[in-house]
């Protein structure tokens, strides 16, 4: 009874076999199931709504200095405007009276409620319209991108002095602050510094080099001194005179000769105090180098920003300058299509060949699942496993179904009955199928 299999596989395989059975069991409902299962998911996709939605992509390029979320901003409240839409619905003929205000206010809530639209960065934005037709959704995206470029012209037009004007005022204003940011850095420049970070610290560098050397002979003229004390008192041990006045001159020139070390020492350990007082002197200054060079980097950086606001000032100017000729003639335009508006060809979402392939699948998966969860819930015993689970004993053999000749033959003509059955099925759903896909129903 596949005793070396592992008791998980092993209830796998029983519980497919008990599936099975009753999947033969009741096969006509198996199929039946499976043939209404499909037939419906199909004719959902036949009835489900088609959502067609058509896109633009135009580009936003606004002569004020304005960043990127506010232009997108800006261009979202005129595409959903009330005037932009409104004369759209008029145009389009949306409503069969323009002069009823309810009803123009019906469609004109019902254009803004089916408009999308997304930035894309960098001053490009996304136009989407949804409806349940192709065409008026291509219709309603080509004029909202026609209405909202000339409405940009006539605004270029409105407002083409005032722009002018202010430039000028600004390009003004930053000129002094320019001037004045220039005259702050001549004034740095030549005032008197303390030196430059490169000597300094090369000074730095030669003074501790010569702080070294200081304490080397400082150390070179302490062992001295004391290997000459040493000796001096060797020596005073062994032949010490009696009198002061008859110490010998060896003697007394090696007194002498010590005296002449410490005043040595003493003159070099002042000059390793001044030297380091020289250290930290230069360590002041490359400090106060520092500090200046901060000072200095942070009015070269006010200039330079100052300075790049003044140009890009200017050459919005000049720009303007250069397109108030076609301002007047209203060809300088503000939006610009960056993508025309598409043709929906399909619809949008779940198509409907998505739902023709569904169906059969879950045609087939809905009655196995039925029968593995009856299966589940029956509470008769339908293998050994389980029998030796309620029981603790073991099971000695299982009595296999029996089918008789006449069972076989009747089953035989039953499958042969229920194939037939899902090819003529199938040869009408495919039909179907191919039909609707195809525009023919």
């Amino acid at each position: 009874m596949n005793s070396g299999m592992p008791p998980s596989k092993r209830f796998v395989m029983q519980f497919a076999k008990v599936v099975l059975r009753e999947a033969i069991k009741f096969k006509t409902w198996v199929v039946l199931l499976f043939v209404v299962t499909s037939l419906v998911v199909l004719i959902a996709g036949v009835l489900s709504p088609k959502i067609y939605q058509s896109n633009v992509t135009v580009f936003a390029d606004q002569a004020e200095p304005t960043d990127s979320a506010t232009r997108e901003r800006l261009t979202a409240d005129l595409i959903t405007s009330p005037r932009i839409i409104g004369q759209l619905v008029t145009e389009l003929d949306l409503v069969e009276d323009p002069n009823n205000s309810e009803s123009m206010d019906k469609a004109i809530l019902a254009v803004i409620s089916a408009v999308e639209i997304q930035p894309l960065g960098s001053g490009f934005i996304k136009i989407a319209y949804t409806a349940d037709d192709s065409i008026h959704a291509y219709n309603v995206v080509s004029k909202l991108t026609d209405l909202i470029i000339l409405d940009s012209i006539e605004a270029n037009r409105r407002v083409s002095n005032e722009s002018n004007a202010q430039i000028e005022k600004q390009a003004q204003a930053y000129k002094v602050e320019v001037q004045q940011a220039e005259e702050k850095l001549k004034q740095f420049n030549v005032a008197d510094l303390v030196g430059t970070e490169k000597q300094t610290k090369e000074q730095l560098s030669a003074t501790k080099q010569k702080i070294e050397s200081i304490q080397l002979d400082i150390e070179e003229t302490e062992i001295r001194i004391t290997s000459l004390e040493t000796q001096l008192s060797s020596e005073s041990e062994f032949s010490a005179p009696k009198n002061p006045i008859d110490i010998d001159p060896p003697f007394r020139e090696l007194r002498e000769l010590i005296d002449t070390e410490k005043m040595d020492l003493a003159s070099k350990k002042r000059r390793l105090k001044r030297t380091e007082a020289q250290l930290q002197e230069q360590l002041s200054r490359l400090e106060r180098i520092a500090e200046r060079q901060s000072e200095l980097d942070e009015l070269k950086r006010d200039y330079d920003i100052t300075k790049t606001i003044y140009e890009g000032i200017l050459a919005r100017k000049e720009k303007a300058r250069l397109s108030m000729p076609l301002d007047v003639e209203g060809l300088g335009v503000t939006y610009s299509i960056q993508e025309p508006a598409s043709y929906p060809n399909k619809p949008m979402g779940i198509q409907f060949v998505h739902y023709a392939i569904f169906g059969p699948m879950l045609g087939f998966l809905l009655p196995f699942g039925l029968l593995a969860a009856y299966v589940k819930v029956d509470p008769r015993i339908r293998m050994p496993d389980k029998l030796s689970n309620l029981t603790d004993l073991p099971v000695l053999g299982v009595v296999p179904h029996i089918s008789t000749p006449l069972a076989k033959r009747l089953l035989k003509s039953d499958v042969v009955f229920l194939c037939l059955f899902l090819v003529i099925v199938s040869g009408i759903y495919l039909s179907v199928a191919v039909a609707y896909q195809r525009g023919v129903i």
